[in-house]
C-alpha cells in the first residue's frame, strides 16, 4: 500500500510555516496585550480583579501562605508566652519578675514585628510580579516569582522604594501632628483673646488638611513605584520620576 505524502514531508523534514501565519498570530498576541493595558474604569478594574483571583487563586494564596503562615504561628506563640508572663508577673510579689516579663514581652515583640519588617517588602514584590504575569497571560509560578524578588538588584531597590515611600507618606502627616500640637499647647496655656483663639483654631485646621493633602498625593504619586521596580527591573530614580 503507497501513502501518500504532501511536498515537502517525503524526506521527513517538515514544511514552512506561513509567514503570513506567523504574522497573524503576533498581531493577534499583540492586540490581545493592548486590549488588557486599555485605560479602565472602576467596574473593568473590578471585573479584573475577580478574574485573577478566580484563574490564579491557588499561586496568590502559596505566595502569601510561604510568607504569612510562619508569621502567624510566631504571632500566636508570642502571644501566648506574652499571656505566661503576665501571669506569672502579677501572682508573683517579687518585682524583678515582672521586669523579666516586661523585658521578656518587649523581646519578642521586636522579633515578631522584625520578621514582618523584613517579609512585607518579599511578599508585596512576589505578588506584585504574580499578577503582573498572570494578567498578561503568561506562565509564572511561586518559586519564580519569589526568585524575581530575591535578586540582588531588584530587592534592594524595592527595600529603598518601600522606605522612601512610607517615609514620603508619613512626613506630612507628622509634621501637621506637630503644629497642631503646638497650637493646641499655645491656646491651652492662656490665649484668652478670642481672636487668637480663632486664628490658631484656623491654623490647626489648616495644618491638618495640608498633612492629608500631601500624604494622599504623595501616596498616589508613588502608587506605581514598586510595580516599575519589580515588573519592568527600572532603577529607584526612573521609577521616581
Amino acid at each position: 500500500m503507497i501513502r501518500w505524502m504532501p511536498p515537502g514531508r517525503q524526506s521527513g523534514v517538515e514544511p514552512p510555516q506561513s509567514t503570513f501565519g506567523v504574522a497573524r498570530l503576533r498581531q493577534v498576541d499583540m492586540s490581545e496585550r493592548m486590549r488588557k493595558m486599555r485605560p479602565m474604569g472602576i467596574a473593568d478594574i473590578l471585573d479584573e480583579t475577580v478574574e485573577l483571583y478566580k484563574t490564579s487563586f491557588v499561586l496568590l494564596v502559596g505566595i502569601a501562605a510561604i510568607i504569612h503562615v510562619p508569621y502567624a504561628i510566631l504571632e500566636r506563640y508570642v502571644l501566648m508566652e506574652q499571656m505566661t508572663a503576665v501571669t506569672a508577673a502579677s501572682t508573683s510579689a517579687n518585682p524583678e519578675t515582672s521586669i523579666r516579663a516586661a523585658f521578656g514581652m518587649l523581646v519578642t515583640a521586636a522579633i515578631v514585628y522584625g520578621y514582618l519588617l523584613i517579609t512585607a517588602p518579599i511578599i508585596t514584590g512576589a505578588l506584585t510580579y504574580a499578577i503582573s504575569e498572570r494578567y498578561l497571560d503568561r506562565k509564572v509560578t511561586i518559586l519564580g516569582s519569589f526568585k524575581r524578588v530575591l535578586t540582588a538588584s531588584i530587592l534592594g531597590r524595592l527595600l529603598l522604594a518601600i522606605i522612601v515611600k512610607t517615609i514620603a507618606v508619613a512626613a506630612p502627616l507628622i509634621v501637621a501632628a506637630v503644629g497642631i500640637a503646638i497650637t493646641a499647647i499655645v491656646t491651652m496655656t492662656g490665649a484668652s483673646d478670642s481672636g487668637l483663639n480663632l486664628v490658631l483654631a484656623s491654623t490647626t485646621v489648616l495644618f491638618g488638611l495640608a498633612g492629608v493633602f500631601a500624604a494622599v498625593y504623595l501616596g498616589l504619586r508613588l502608587a506605581l513605584l514598586e510595580v516599575t521596580i519589580v515588573v519592568e527591573g527600572r532603577g529607584f530614580g526612573h521609577a521616581v520620576a
